[in-house]
C-alpha cells in the first residue's frame, strides 16, 4: 500500500524497473549464505564466480585484457575510473596526498551523470578542475572538436589532463558519445578514457547491428562502467567497473591488512578485498551469472531489442499524435516528449508535467519523471525510458499508447479546467 510496485508495467520513472525472478532467486541466495566477498577463504564460489563473469562480460565488451569488479551503483563504479586514472597519472598522490602535486584536469560532457562532479569533490580534484565540454544540440553527444581544444589548452607542464569520462547512454536523451574519436584523442595525449555505460551498456547484447554500432570504439576505452540493474532487470544493486589496466586497482587501493590478506595464505591472489575501497562487499555478480546462464546472450538480446522497439512505436506514436510532441530526436531506449497545446503560454506548457505526474501517481496510474534540459527552452517535458523487457512485467503496446492518450487528455482537461491558468497568477 505504501510502496510503489516497481514490477507495474507502467513505472517508467528510472531507468530500471521490477527485478527479475531469476535474479531475485540469486539475491535470496547471497542474503542466505550471508558471506563477504572479499577473501577468497570466506567466498570461494562466490569470487570464483565474479571472476569468470568480469572476463565474460569483458570480452563482450571487447577486452582483450580486463579485471574489475562489482560496485554499489554506477556512481561507484565512475569513482573507481577517476581514482585510479588519478593514481596512474599522478602516482605520488598516495603518500603525498592532493597537496603540492600537479593541478589535475578532468573532462566530461555538459550532460556527463552527475556522479562524475561527486567523485571530482572526494578525491580533492573539485568543481573548478571538472571541465564540462558542451554537447551538440542535434544528437546530445560531446563535441569532440571542443573536447580537443580544451585538452590542447589545458595540457601544459602546470597542467594536467589525467582523465575523459565519456558516456553511452545519457541520462535523460539517451545518447552515446563518439566513443572511437575520443578515444582516439585520449590515446594520442596519454590520457585515461572511462566510459560510463552504466544504461546504454546493454546495447552490446543487442541482435541489431547499428544498436551495437552505437558502441563502436568501446573496447579501446581504459576502463567502463555497466549496471545489469537497469536495462535487464537483474536485481538491485548489480552494477561492474571493469578496466584493461590490469594491476592497477590493488596498486592504487592495497593496504595489504596483515589479519586478512596473508602473503602466505592459500589462493591469496583470488582475492579481491586489496582491489576495493571498501572492505564489506557482497557478491553481486552471482546474481548476473545465475541470470546470464538461464537467458543466456539470446535472452538478454531479445530484452533489449523489446525495449528499444517499444521506444521506436513510443516515438512515432508521440509523432504522430495532435496532442503530443517529441522534445529531441529519440535516442536509445530514451523518448522525450510534452504536450503540444498552442492555446497555452510556454509558462503554462512548463507547468503541465508536474501536475500531469500528479495526478497519475495519486491514481496508481503510470509513473513517468519529468524535467527541463539545458539543450532546449521548452521548459518541463517528460522523459520516457523503456526498462520493462522481461515477461514477467511485460510492457505491451496497447498499454504503452493508451498511457501516452491519457497523458495527452490529462493535459487537454487540466489546462481546459483553468488549472494552470490559475498556477501562473500566483507566481
Amino acid at each position: 500500500k505504501y510502496s510503489v510496485r516497481t514490477s507495474s508495467p507502467l513505472f517508467l520513472n528510472q531507468l530500471y524497473s521490477g527485478a527479475d525472478p531469476i535474479s531475485i532467486a540469486g539475491e535470496f541466495a547471497l542474503a542466505v549464505t550471508n558471506t563477504n566477498a572479499h577473501t577468497f577463504e570466506v567466498s570461494p564460489a562466490f569470487s570464483v564466480i565474479e571472476q569468470m563473469v568480469i572476463e565474460n562480460i569483458g570480452k563482450k565488451f571487447g577486452f582483450d585484457l580486463v579485471e574489475g569488479l562489482t560496485t554499489p551503483g554506477g556512481s561507484v563504479s565512475n569513482l573507481y575510473a577517476m581514482h585510479l586514472a588519478r593514481y596512474v597519472a599522478d602516482p605520488d598522490v598516495k603518500t603525498r596526498g592532493a597537496v603540492h602535486g600537479p593541478r589535475l584536469i578532468a573532462l566530461v560532457s555538459e550532460d556527463a551523470h552527475y556522479s562524475y562532479a561527486k567523485a571530482a569533490r572526494v578525491l580533492g580534484i573539485g568543481d573548478n578542475n571538472l571541465i564540462k565540454i558542451p554537447t551538440r544540440i542535434d544528437s546530445g553527444q560531446m563535441d569532440t572538436d571542443i573536447l580537443y581544444s580544451k585538452l590542447k589548452e589545458f595540457h601544459t607542464n602546470n597542467t594536467k589532463v589525467f582523465f575523459i569520462g565519456s558516456t553511452a547512454g545519457t541520462t535523460v536523451r539517451g545518447s552515446f558519445d563518439n566513443l572511437e574519436t575520443i578515444a582516439s584523442i585520449s590515446s594520442n595525449y596519454n590520457v585515461w578514457h572511462h566510459v560510463d555505460a552504466a544504461w546504454g551498456g546493454a546495447a552490446i547484447w543487442s541482435e541489431n547491428k547499428d544498436t551495437r554500432a552505437l558502441l563502436r570504439g568501446v573496447k579501446n576505452a581504459d576502463s567502463l562502467a555497466w549496471n545489469a540493474h537497469k536495462l535487464i532487470n537483474v536485481a538491485l544493486p548489480c552494477a561492474f567497473f571493469l578496466t584493461k589496466r590490469i594491476g592497477a586497482l590493488e596498486e592504487t587501493n592495497a593496504t595489504h591488512a596483515p589479519y586478512l590478506f596473508q602473503p602466505e595464505k592459500q589462493f591469496r591472489e583470488a582475492d579481491f578485498g586489496d582491489r576495493t575501497i571498501m572492505c564489506g562487499r557482497k557478491a553481486d555478480s552471482f546474481k548476473f551469472w545465475l541470470y546470464h546462464i538461464h537467458y543466456g546472450d539470446q535472452g538478454i538480446a531479445q530484452r533489449v531489442d523489446h525495449c528499444l522497439r517499444l521506444a521506436r512505436l513510443a516515438a512515432d506514436y508521440v509523432a504522430n499524435h495532435s496532442l503530443l510532441e517529441l522534445v529531441f530526436p529519440p535516442s536509445f531506449a530514451n523518448v522525450c516528449f510534452r504536450p503540444k497545446l498552442p492555446h497555452l503560454t510556454a509558462d503554462q506548457l512548463h507547468q503541465l508535467p508536474p501536475l500531469i505526474k500528479q495526478h497519475m501517481h495519486s491514481k496508481g496510474d503510470a509513473m513517468i519523471g519529468f524535467q527541463t534540459h539545458h539543450a532546449t527552452s521548452v521548459g518541463n517535458f517528460f522523459r520516457l525510458v523503456i526498462t520493462h523487457g522481461g515477461s514477467e512485467s511485460l510492457l505491451t503496446e496497447t498499454q504503452l499508447t493508451s498511457m501516452l492518450d491519457r497523458i495527452a487528455q490529462l493535459a487537454l482537461s487540466l489546462s481546459s479546467s483553468g488549472t494552470t491558468k490559475k498556477r501562473t497568477k500566483g507566481t
